[in-house]
Protein backbone atom coordinates (compact mmCIF):
# COMPACT_ATOMS: atom_id res chain seq x y z
CA UNK A 1 0.00 0.00 0.00
CA UNK A 2 1.66 2.92 -0.96
CA UNK A 3 1.96 5.57 1.75
CA UNK A 4 -0.34 8.23 0.61
CA UNK A 5 -3.11 5.68 0.54
CA UNK A 6 -1.93 4.37 3.88
CA UNK A 7 -2.31 8.09 5.46
CA UNK A 8 -5.78 8.65 4.27
CA UNK A 9 -6.85 5.89 6.03
CA UNK A 10 -5.06 6.89 9.54
CA UNK A 11 -6.89 10.81 8.42
CA UNK A 12 -9.99 8.96 8.22
CA UNK A 13 -9.77 7.51 11.36
CA UNK A 14 -8.25 10.23 13.53
CA UNK A 15 -11.11 12.34 11.89
CA UNK A 16 -13.65 9.63 13.45
CA UNK A 17 -11.19 10.07 16.62
CA UNK A 18 -12.39 13.96 16.29
CA UNK A 19 -16.27 13.53 16.00
CA UNK A 20 -16.27 10.43 18.81
CA UNK A 21 -14.64 12.59 22.19
CA UNK A 22 -13.91 16.17 22.37
CA UNK A 23 -9.88 16.79 21.86
CA UNK A 24 -8.27 19.25 24.30
CA UNK A 25 -4.94 21.33 24.00
CA UNK A 26 -3.30 22.13 27.01
CA UNK A 27 -3.44 25.07 29.24
CA UNK A 28 -1.08 27.86 29.61
CA UNK A 29 -0.41 30.49 31.33
CA UNK A 30 -4.16 31.22 31.78
CA UNK A 31 -4.76 27.99 33.29
CA UNK A 32 -8.04 27.38 30.37
CA UNK A 33 -7.74 24.53 28.36
CA UNK A 34 -9.05 25.07 24.98
CA UNK A 35 -10.67 22.16 22.89
CA UNK A 36 -12.34 21.11 20.09
CA UNK A 37 -16.33 19.60 20.31
CA UNK A 38 -19.05 18.24 17.68
CA UNK A 39 -21.81 18.93 20.18
CA UNK A 40 -22.83 21.84 18.09
CA UNK A 41 -22.99 19.29 14.85
CA UNK A 42 -20.07 21.23 13.73
CA UNK A 43 -16.27 21.00 14.58
CA UNK A 44 -16.13 24.48 16.75
CA UNK A 45 -13.53 25.61 19.25
CA UNK A 46 -14.36 26.26 22.88
CA UNK A 47 -12.46 27.31 26.00
CA UNK A 48 -13.08 26.25 29.90
CA UNK A 49 -11.52 26.69 33.05
CA UNK A 50 -9.37 23.35 34.40
CA UNK A 51 -12.20 22.39 36.40
CA UNK A 52 -14.80 22.11 33.42
CA UNK A 53 -16.41 25.39 34.31
CA UNK A 54 -17.23 28.46 31.66
CA UNK A 55 -17.38 26.18 28.27
CA UNK A 56 -17.52 28.96 25.92
CA UNK A 57 -17.70 28.43 21.99
CA UNK A 58 -15.21 30.42 20.25
CA UNK A 59 -15.58 29.71 16.53
CA UNK A 60 -19.08 29.74 15.07
CA UNK A 61 -19.41 28.89 11.24
CA UNK A 62 -19.62 25.89 8.84
CA UNK A 63 -16.41 25.57 8.20
CA UNK A 64 -13.67 23.28 9.76
CA UNK A 65 -11.94 23.84 13.08
CA UNK A 66 -9.38 22.10 14.46
CA UNK A 67 -6.26 21.60 16.55
CA UNK A 68 -6.08 24.68 19.19
CA UNK A 69 -2.69 25.74 20.24
CA UNK A 70 -1.76 28.04 23.15
CA UNK A 71 0.16 30.46 22.51
CA UNK A 72 2.94 30.25 25.53
CA UNK A 73 1.95 33.46 27.03
CA UNK A 74 -1.65 32.63 26.70
CA UNK A 75 -2.97 35.11 24.92
CA UNK A 76 -3.85 33.73 21.54
CA UNK A 77 -4.64 30.21 19.99
CA UNK A 78 -3.54 28.82 16.81
CA UNK A 79 -5.78 26.59 15.01
CA UNK A 80 -6.12 25.36 11.69
CA UNK A 81 -9.36 25.95 9.83
CA UNK A 82 -10.29 24.43 6.19
CA UNK A 83 -12.41 26.98 3.47
CA UNK A 84 -13.05 25.92 -0.36
CA UNK A 85 -11.13 22.71 0.58
CA UNK A 86 -7.81 24.58 1.55
CA UNK A 87 -6.24 24.01 4.96
CA UNK A 88 -4.52 27.16 6.53
CA UNK A 89 -3.78 28.55 9.66
CA UNK A 90 -6.13 31.21 11.99
CA UNK A 91 -4.65 33.15 14.69
CA UNK A 92 -7.50 34.72 17.45
CA UNK A 93 -7.72 36.14 21.01
CA UNK A 94 -8.01 34.17 23.75
CA UNK A 95 -11.98 35.34 23.59
CA UNK A 96 -12.27 34.11 20.11
CA UNK A 97 -11.54 38.16 19.11
CA UNK A 98 -9.82 39.22 16.09
CA UNK A 99 -9.90 35.56 14.29
CA UNK A 100 -7.39 36.04 11.32
CA UNK A 101 -5.38 33.76 8.78
CA UNK A 102 -1.35 33.84 8.95
CA UNK A 103 -0.25 34.56 5.26
CA UNK A 104 1.08 31.66 3.59
CA UNK A 105 0.20 29.42 5.67
CA UNK A 106 -2.24 27.38 2.94
CA UNK A 107 -1.47 23.90 2.47
CA UNK A 108 -3.22 20.14 2.13
CA UNK A 109 -4.05 19.29 5.32
CA UNK A 110 -2.52 20.70 8.77
CA UNK A 111 -2.61 17.55 11.17
CA UNK A 112 -1.49 19.24 13.93
CA UNK A 113 0.01 22.39 15.46
CA UNK A 114 2.34 23.38 18.19
CA UNK A 115 4.02 26.76 19.11
CA UNK A 116 7.76 27.62 19.65
CA UNK A 117 8.60 27.77 23.67
CA UNK A 118 9.38 32.07 22.42
CA UNK A 119 5.97 31.97 20.74
CA UNK A 120 7.29 33.24 17.35
CA UNK A 121 6.81 30.58 15.49
CA UNK A 122 4.49 27.63 14.30
CA UNK A 123 5.45 24.12 13.61
CA UNK A 124 3.03 22.02 11.89
CA UNK A 125 2.53 19.20 9.58
CA UNK A 126 0.98 19.66 5.59
CA UNK A 127 0.20 15.93 5.77
CA UNK A 128 3.24 14.69 5.15
CA UNK A 129 6.33 16.79 6.44
CA UNK A 130 6.61 19.19 9.39
CA UNK A 131 7.35 22.45 8.24
CA UNK A 132 7.78 25.68 10.24
CA UNK A 133 6.00 29.27 9.76
CA UNK A 134 6.25 32.78 11.81
CA UNK A 135 3.03 33.96 13.08
CA UNK A 136 3.36 37.14 10.64
CA UNK A 137 3.60 34.49 7.55
CA UNK A 138 7.46 34.91 7.03
CA UNK A 139 10.04 32.23 7.12
CA UNK A 140 8.35 29.21 6.00
CA UNK A 141 10.50 25.98 6.24
CA UNK A 142 9.99 22.60 5.34
CA UNK A 143 12.05 20.75 7.53
CA UNK A 144 12.04 17.63 6.46
CA UNK A 145 11.16 17.61 2.50
CA UNK A 146 9.92 14.23 0.23
CA UNK A 147 9.41 13.24 3.91
CA UNK A 148 7.85 9.59 3.64
CA UNK A 149 6.10 8.12 5.10
CA UNK A 150 4.24 11.03 6.77
CA UNK A 151 5.15 12.83 9.62
CA UNK A 152 2.00 14.45 11.55
CA UNK A 153 1.21 15.96 15.10
CA UNK A 154 4.36 17.75 16.06
CA UNK A 155 5.38 19.46 19.59
CA UNK A 156 7.99 21.82 20.10
CA UNK A 157 10.38 20.48 23.10
CA UNK A 158 10.35 23.19 25.92
CA UNK A 159 14.14 24.43 24.90
CA UNK A 160 13.35 24.67 21.33
CA UNK A 161 15.77 22.05 19.82
CA UNK A 162 13.95 19.75 19.14
CA UNK A 163 10.69 18.72 17.56
CA UNK A 164 8.56 15.60 18.36
CA UNK A 165 6.30 13.60 15.68
CA UNK A 166 4.04 10.35 14.82
CA UNK A 167 4.95 8.50 11.77
CA UNK A 168 3.23 4.94 10.90
CA UNK A 169 5.13 2.35 11.90
CA UNK A 170 4.93 -1.26 10.70
CA UNK A 171 1.60 -2.62 10.72
CA UNK A 172 -1.05 0.05 11.83
CA UNK A 173 0.76 1.35 14.62
CA UNK A 174 2.91 4.32 14.96
CA UNK A 175 6.05 5.98 16.75
CA UNK A 176 7.52 8.54 17.91
CA UNK A 177 10.31 10.45 15.89
CA UNK A 178 12.22 13.59 17.01
CA UNK A 179 13.73 15.89 14.50
CA UNK A 180 16.56 18.66 15.35
CA UNK A 181 15.48 22.52 14.83
CA UNK A 182 19.01 23.67 14.14
CA UNK A 183 20.19 20.50 12.20
CA UNK A 184 17.55 18.36 10.73
CA UNK A 185 18.70 15.55 12.08
CA UNK A 186 15.44 13.02 12.71
CA UNK A 187 16.00 10.05 15.39
CA UNK A 188 13.22 7.79 16.65
CA UNK A 189 12.08 8.05 20.37
CA UNK A 190 9.28 5.24 20.77
CA UNK A 191 7.50 2.86 18.69
CA UNK A 192 4.30 0.85 18.31
CA UNK A 193 1.97 2.83 20.98
CA UNK A 194 -1.12 3.16 18.98
CA UNK A 195 -3.09 1.41 16.80
CA UNK A 196 -4.29 2.86 13.43
CA UNK A 197 -4.41 6.42 15.20
CA UNK A 198 -1.70 8.35 15.21
CA UNK A 199 -0.05 9.19 18.33
CA UNK A 200 0.31 12.83 19.42
CA UNK A 201 3.37 13.19 21.69
CA UNK A 202 3.38 15.81 25.03
CA UNK A 203 6.15 17.08 26.39
CA UNK A 204 6.58 16.79 30.34
CA UNK A 205 7.75 20.74 31.31
CA UNK A 206 11.36 19.62 31.72
CA UNK A 207 11.84 18.23 28.44
CA UNK A 208 13.09 14.85 29.88
CA UNK A 209 9.80 12.99 28.61
CA UNK A 210 7.45 12.36 26.30
CA UNK A 211 3.95 10.99 26.51
CA UNK A 212 2.11 9.90 23.46
CA UNK A 213 -1.85 9.37 23.10
CA UNK A 214 -3.80 5.84 23.67
CA UNK A 215 -5.16 5.12 19.92
CA UNK A 216 -8.70 4.24 21.33
CA UNK A 217 -8.71 1.21 19.00
CA UNK A 218 -6.11 -0.13 21.37
CA UNK A 219 -7.17 -0.09 25.26
CA UNK A 220 -4.25 -2.73 25.91
CA UNK A 221 -1.33 -0.30 24.55
CA UNK A 222 -2.56 2.54 27.02
CA UNK A 223 -0.08 5.57 26.88
CA UNK A 224 3.64 5.09 28.31
CA UNK A 225 6.26 8.04 29.11
CA UNK A 226 9.10 7.64 26.86
CA UNK A 227 12.53 9.29 28.53
CA UNK A 228 14.11 12.04 26.06
CA UNK A 229 17.49 13.70 25.33
CA UNK A 230 18.57 15.33 22.45
CA UNK A 231 20.95 13.09 20.71
CA UNK A 232 24.18 13.89 19.71
CA UNK A 233 24.81 14.04 15.83
CA UNK A 234 26.32 10.96 15.63
CA UNK A 235 23.81 9.02 16.91
CA UNK A 236 20.74 10.40 14.91
CA UNK A 237 19.42 7.71 12.84
CA UNK A 238 17.94 7.97 9.37
CA UNK A 239 13.43 8.23 9.34
CA UNK A 240 12.20 4.67 8.04
CA UNK A 241 11.60 4.56 4.09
Amino acid sequence: MKFTTKFAIIFAAAAAFYAAAETFAAPRQNGRIAFVSLRDNNYEIYVMNADGTGQTRLTNNTLLDLTPVWHPSGGTIAFSRQQNGVWSIWLMNSDGSHQRAVPNSQTNLTAGLTWSPDGQQIAFSNGTDIETIRADGTGRTNLMPGNNPPATHPAWSPDGGSIAFAQPGGGAYSNIFGIGTSNGNVYQISQAYTYTIPNCPAWSPSGEKLIPARGRSSPSRGAKPATFRHPPTSTATERPS
